[in-house]
């Protein structure tokens, strides 16, 4: 018996050496070879796979999708694969209008949330509250929906009707709204005004194509109401258009100044934007701009022209670094390839993108690790290569693991909702004892009272903005936000020195 299996083995090994084992030339790798290797798996999946469902065109679609976007992933972080869906959403955002109720909506503890009504929209005017919980949208549970079916029902033609079930705090009963849809105007300026003294801000959420306008019009009101320096506040802004980047620096760039070019492998494909416009509307304004992490792409086009003009001092942190240009290309059935094809390049010469995404560049390594660039008026040094380094750089605060983990789980927004039905507009110290309690009442236990206790300025200030919040809506977090936040702060104790925009570098 020994003997007949061996005898077996030995048959069967060479057997699969001779059949399984490529030569050198074979294992060479080719692109026809490899598109070949795919089509046939793509059939044997079909015809031999054990679950026979994917058999069926329908199923085994997605597994195709799923593989094109991870093939294009491989390239970089921003080249993908869009579906209908996506393309469809990122038309509404680039327009900035779309139908709907009007609220920003999340999700908290697994329940659909409204995070604030957008100010003159359908919800705003029906009574819709920051805090209010949508249990029902047109008598179907909202239990177990995602953000994105969420956005799906409560959005629709201009003119039809919706409607919602909430859930609000200190009130048993459920309240039922109709609310008829409109266009809604998705605003990338949220908040502006006069901070003091002359010193006018402009927060800028995002690139898209009503951002020119927006910003423009907010200039316009804050010259009215006698603005003479200006703080434009990019943190937290991801980007966006490149038309609007050029747009908006444009603003405060003389006629002819370049703004970015972008470099291809395709030549034809290079270009370079200049400021075009003809009107002194801001040139001669003191101007700070404020950045961090999460200022991306267009955000660093805007900071990285004006830094490299000497037209505005850069205060905050080392921006995202994200300076490569995506292009859209039509597919069938309604998707989109997103192509990384060209870089952009500040009329410096330096490159915003960073190759490395572990790169931790920072102010005190930078010589170190990046090429010198210089500024094209004053002649001072700029780095490239690690996104937009600013003039001043400022640590972001460092918040506990107790304040970080009450923001996660809303506590500060729930006890500023509390105060509301109270009546309350203004946080006092005595509130501090009365938020410790009002913790302790429910319960959490997973939050040190005695750690939390040295942290009394930050729940003080977390307060205060989820209270102005409640009450506003954006423009009362805003307004609290300009009181107490460091980095503003430093922004206008500089401005408050200055007499003209050059003034502005004697503070670096």
């Amino acid at each position: 018996m020994k003997k007949v299996l061996s005898t077996v083995i030995l048959l069967i090994i060479p057997l699969f050496v001779l059949k399984g084992t490529p030569d050198k030339e074979q294992r060479k790798p080719s692109l026809t070879l490899e598109l070949k290797n795919f089509s046939r798996i793509l059939t044997l999946i079909q015809e031999r796979y054990v679950d026979e469902s994917y058999e069926k065109d329908e199923n085994l679609a997605p597994l195709l999708e799923k593989t094109m976007d991870y093939l294009l992933h491989q390239l970089d972080p921003y080249s993908d694969l869009m579906t209908p869906d996506e393309w469809k959403e990122m038309e509404i955002h680039s327009t900035g209008r779309f139908g709907g109720i009007g609220i920003q909506i999340g999700m908290k503890d697994g329940v659909l949330t409204v995070i604030s009504p957008i100010e003159g929209t359908p919800a705003y005017r029906a009574g819709i509250q920051a805090g209010d919980q949508i249990i029902e949208v047109d008598g179907k549970s909202t239990k177990g929906w995602s953000l994105q079916k969420a956005v799906k029902h409560l959005r629709g033609k201009p003119g039809t009707k919706v409607k919602i079930k909430i859930k609000r705090a200190f009130i048993e009963e459920p309240l039922e709204f109709e609310i008829t849809r409109e266009i809604i105007k998705i605003k990338a300026v949220p908040y502006y005004g006069i901070i003091e003294n002359g010193i006018g801000y402009i927060k800028l959420n995002e690139f898209s194509r009503t951002a020119r306008e927006e910003v423009m019009n907010a200039v316009e009101e804050l010259k009215a109401k006698g603005m003479k320096k200006l703080i434009l506040d990019l943190r937290g802004n991801p980007g966006g258009l490149l038309d609007a980047a050029c747009e908006i620096a444009d603003i405060f760039l003389p006629k002819g100044s370049e703004i970015v070019s972008t470099r291809s492998r395709n030549k034809r494909l290079e270009e370079i934007f200049k400021a075009i416009k003809t009107e002194e509307y801001t040139e001669n304004i003191p101007l700070i701009v404020l950045v961090d992490k999460g200022s991306a792409s267009a955000s660093e086009i805007v900071s990285g022209a004006l830094q490299d003009w000497d037209r505005a001092l850069i205060i905050g942190d080392t921006t995202f670094g994200k300076g490569s240009v995506q292009r859209l290309f039509p597919l069938d059935g309604g998707y989109r390839l997103k192509l990384t094809t060209s870089l952009y390049y500040l009329p410096s010469g330096r490159s915003i993108h960073r190759f490395n995404k572990k790169d931790t560049l920072n102010q005190e390594t930078k010589k170190e690790k990046e090429e010198v660039f210089y500024t094209l008026r004053k002649r001072r040094e700029v780095y490239g290569g690690g996104g937009v380094i600013p003039d001043i750089v400022l640590k972001p605060h460092a918040y506990s693991k107790e304040l970080t983990k009450l923001v996660a789980k809303r506590k500060f927004f729930e006890y500023a909702l509390l105060l509301k039905k109270e009546g309350v507009r203004e946080i006092r110290e005595d509130e501090f004892e009365k938020f410790i309690e009002y913790l302790k009442q429910k319960e959490i236990n997973d939050i040190d009272m005695d750690e939390l206790r040295k942290q009394k300025d930050d729940v003080l200030y977390f307060l205060k903005i989820s209270l102005g919040e409640v009450w506003e809506g954006d423009k009362g977090r805003y307004k609290e936000v300009l009181k107490y936040d460091p980095w503003i702060k430093k922004a206008v104790s500089i401005l408050s020195k200055v007499k003209n925009k050059d003034d502005v570098f004697k503070y670096e």
